[in-house]
């Protein structure tokens, strides 16, 4: 069968709120979605801030403490914003996700201001 074929299901869902006071209106929710071997972490979000020339919003998937990036995003004029994210097999399990404003898209650590977490 073709993986188009098998069907899709939401393992997890998690709530993300705002962690900046001057951007109330910011959340966002993020979906485990699984299919068949694949598994994938889906953020849609609204209300952010829009993104200067060259930054980027990055998101962090926290376990023990310890942070891995999960890729980048922008936003549209409007504030929203989609990253959908491979989980490698070996490091799907994390306890939080947290969304940083970062300087640019490179970093390999949290530079930047937390702005959404769940």
């Amino acid at each position: 069968a073709s993986a188009a074929a098998e069907p899709l299901y939401v393992e997890q869902s998690y709530a993300l709120r705002s962690y900046d006071k001057s951007l109330a209106d910011a959340r966002g929710t993020g979906w485990i979605v699984c299919q068949g071997k694949k598994k994938k972490l889906v953020l849609n979000v609204s209300g952010l801030a829009k993104t200067a020339q060259g930054e980027a919003y990055q998101v962090w998937l926290i376990r023990n403490g310890q942070r891995q990036n999960a890729g980048t995003f922008l936003v549209d004029p409007q504030g929203s914003g989609v990253l959908i994210y491979d989980l490698p097999r070996n490091k799907a399990e994390f306890e939080e996700i947290g969304i940083t404003l970062e300087p640019d898209a490179d970093g390999r650590e949290p530079r930047g201001q937390k702005v959404l977490g769940s």
